[in-house]
């Protein structure tokens, strides 16, 4: 009987893992969205980008069915590399307005850490210009990859 309950089990969660996907699916852009999605993310971008530079690097976002919503800068400020993070306080879509706040992490790297980041978040880049924007999905969770002046 042991061994009949196993298999099932076995063979029920081999079938739900075998049902996820391992890439990221294009979406439209987050500025397009109404209502009050759209309200979400205007106002998570907002708080994520607390601290970034106007035009960076290359700038990673993500926002997680269930965890915090974070974000990556790669910047140069006063003609040194940097890494910025900006991670809110708690999951935006469940708190109440006014109550999340940003905790920003920054650390100083090289100059080929730096290029080596930004080519590496251009990497949905397919025009290879080096200039844009990518929207994306895994699984439930929403990514954007923005990135300025890395040509592949």
């Amino acid at each position: 009987m042991k061994k009949i309950v196993f298999c099932l089990l076995l063979l029920t969660f081999s079938f739900r893992l075998a049902a996820q996907i391992d890439y990221l699916e294009p979406v439209k852009p987050f500025s397009s969205y109404t209502g009050e999605l759209g309200e979400y993310y205007r106002s998570v971008f907002s708080l994520l980008n607390t601290g970034f530079q106007k035009q960076p690097y290359a700038r990673f976002a993500a926002i997680p069915s269930f965890s915090p919503e974070y974000a990556m800068s790669v910047e140069k400020k006063n003609g040194r590399y940097t890494l910025v993070s900006n991670t809110l306080s708690r999951t935006y879509w469940q708190a109440e307005k006014g109550t999340v706040t940003v905790d920003t992490k920054s650390v100083v790297i090289s100059a080929s850490l730096y290029q080596s980041l930004g080519c590496y978040l251009s990497y949905g880049d397919e025009s290879g210009t080096g200039f844009g924007r990518f929207y994306g999905r895994f699984g439930r969770s929403c990514l954007l990859f923005l990135f300025y002046g890395c040509k592949r």
